[in-house]
């Protein structure tokens, strides 16, 4: 008679084998019927957790791959021709945000500094980030919610760059404190 853990290890095995790709299952299996051999009934149990975990593994890499093959398959991305133009599209969005970052740099801080005065403008710190890192990555947003449907990888690159820009103002400030 088997008890109830050892009743549990062989449903559990069972049922992750059966749920699992067909490459994987005549493994699952053979691990069943290692089940048998095994006298001790706690043992048994641990045994049908290894293997269920192999299993669910071994069926999740498969199927990973099967959906990588699809993809690069059924949309030839992955050539190197292809990679080159992502790349390029990429570093021009890159470029875009940093031409972006530049203009509301030099445009707002000349702006602030002719319409507040310079005495004004010290007790107002914080205006200083406003050209540094809000209007940019407001502008960087935008930008990259208008080219998203028709120039992913462009906007892509925007969004590296504003990144790149936020995690840039946020170890400055964390290191200059």
């Amino acid at each position: 008679m088997s008890s109830a853990v050892r009743k549990f290890a062989v449903r559990l095995l069972g049922a992750v084998t059966r749920s699992s790709q067909l490459e994987s299952q005549g493994w699952g299996n053979a691990m069943l019927r290692e089940l048998d051999f095994i006298d001790r009934d706690w043992v048994s149990l641990w045994w049908a957790l290894g293997g269920a975990t192999a299993v669910l593994k071994h069926s999740l890499a498969i199927a990973a791959r099967s959906w990588v093959r699809e993809r690069i398959d059924h949309r030839g991305e992955w050539t190197l021709k292809n990679v080159g133009k992502k790349l390029a599209r990429l570093a021009s969005g890159v470029a875009i945000s940093a031409g972006l970052l530049a203009v509301s740099i030099v445009g707002v801080a000349r702006l602030l500094s002719a319409v507040i005065s310079a005495r004004t403008f010290e007790h107002l710190h914080w205006l200083g980030w406003l050209p540094v890192l809000v209007i940019p990555e407001g502008i960087f947003a935008i930008a990259a919610i208008a080219l998203w449907r028709n120039r992913r990888d462009m906007a892509r690159g925007i969004v590296l760059g504003a990144v790149a820009l936020g995690v840039h103002v946020i170890v400055h400030v964390t290191t200059h404190k």
